[in-house]
């Protein structure tokens, strides 16, 4: 999802070990000493119930390997919970993997996941990379320009957090309200089946006596 120069990816997606017996996995391809960031959040859903922990990973660069059980890389990333904000700068170029694992609980899950890795800020860097060579005077605009990029994508990420936060309220007000809905019809219902049954009743006594 791209909104404007900066870009983020979004993911709403189900963990289900039917289809996924161990891991829900991402890719990112990024540069040695670039810093990636985001958050991720279990969901609460009627089919999940509430939220359960999550195994969150981070590995790589991937090894290269013939053998497939070796070919994942070191972990840098790892956070057990269900809602979780994440940070870390990449070691060296490659290919790294953002996982997601069950753990001993291996229940469905639905979870939102937000990240970004900060193209946008090489973006900028690079369009004043010519200027900066003519005239080092504007070295000190081109570091600031950055610095603004790198403050709204956190600000963009909190915002995306936030948002997730109010989706997920109003999902368990809704969730409540249709509780609360079938409770209410539950008991009229109930109280209509009384009703009627003490209505036979008394008319059964009533036939009862006019016989004798």
């Amino acid at each position: 999802m791209f909104l404007g120069k900066q870009s983020v990816y979004a993911w709403n997606f189900r963990m289900d070990p039917e289809h996924d017996p161990e891991r829900v996995c991402f890719m990112a391809s990024l540069r040695g000493g670039r810093e990636l960031q985001g958050f991720f959040e279990v969901l609460l859903s009627p089919e999940s119930g509430a939220p359960t922990p999550v195994i969150f990973t981070v590995t790589g660069p991937t090894l290269e390997s013939k053998q497939i059980e070796k070919a994942r890389g070191p972990e840098l990333v790892r956070v057990v919970d269900v809602s979780a904000p994440f940070v870390f700068a990449a070691p060296a170029d490659g290919d790294y993997e953002l996982c997601f694992h069950y753990g001993e609980d291996k229940r469905v899950r639905d979870i939102a996941f937000f990240y970004d890795w900060g193209d946008a800020e090489d973006e900028v860097s690079e369009l004043l990379k010519d200027a900066v060579k003519q005239d080092k005077h504007l070295e000190p605009l081109q570091q600031k320009a950055v610095a603004i990029m790198h403050e709204l994508r956190n600000v963009q990420i909190a915002q995306m957090r936030m948002r997730e936060r109010i989706r997920q309220n109003l999902r368990m007000l809704r969730e409540r309200k249709r509780s609360v809905m079938w409770m209410t019809l539950l008991e009229l219902l109930t109280a209509v089946g009384v009703c009627v049954v003490e209505v036979i009743y008394v008319q059964q006594k009533l036939d009862t006596r006019r016989f004798f």
